[in-house]
């Protein structure tokens, strides 16, 4: 399906770029109850923040996104307890029907996923420089962990 020029972002957490280009806003961990979900406009070298103006304008119901990236989140923390998922984006866009569909992966790349220690199981473990080994056996065990 064709992808929106958006992603849209769901936070469980404040971590990432709210923290990054927020400072001070929120501490970073504080949970956000309930959660929060923003726009992004994707574009190189760093998506940017988006206005929900401009979505409208762009003819996105910005509500029935919101509604559907929450619906997700829920059913992915369930599907992911005991693990704790601070954040994770997608792309949703109209199926052929109209209606909305997750049109990305979901994989540990687009999201930030710990394990009751603390661990980072995502993406942060390549910015953080962890080596190519490492990361997979993480991601490995990940998998192995998950409920069919």
């Amino acid at each position: 399906m064709p992808a929106p020029p958006f992603e849209v972002i769901v936070k469980n957490r404040a971590v990432g770029s709210t923290v990054r280009k927020y400072p001070g806003l929120f501490p970073e961990g504080h949970v956000f109850h309930p959660p929060v979900v923003k726009f992004d406009f994707r574009i190189d070298p760093e998506d940017q923040p988006i206005g929900e103006d401009y979505l409208w304008a762009y003819g996105v119901d910005v509500e029935e996104f919101r509604h559907t990236a929450r619906q997700c989140n829920d059913c992915l923390r369930k599907w992911l307890e005991p693990l704790d998922l601070w954040d994770f984006c997608l792309i949703i866009g109209p199926g052929p029907e109209g209606n909305l569909i997750i049109n990305s992966e979901i994989s540990p790349d687009c999201m930030r996923l710990r394990d009751r220690q603390g661990n980072s199981l995502d993406k942060d473990l390549f910015r953080q420089g962890a080596g190519h080994e490492h990361i997979v056996s993480v991601w490995s065990g990940l998998v192995g962990r998950l409920p069919a």
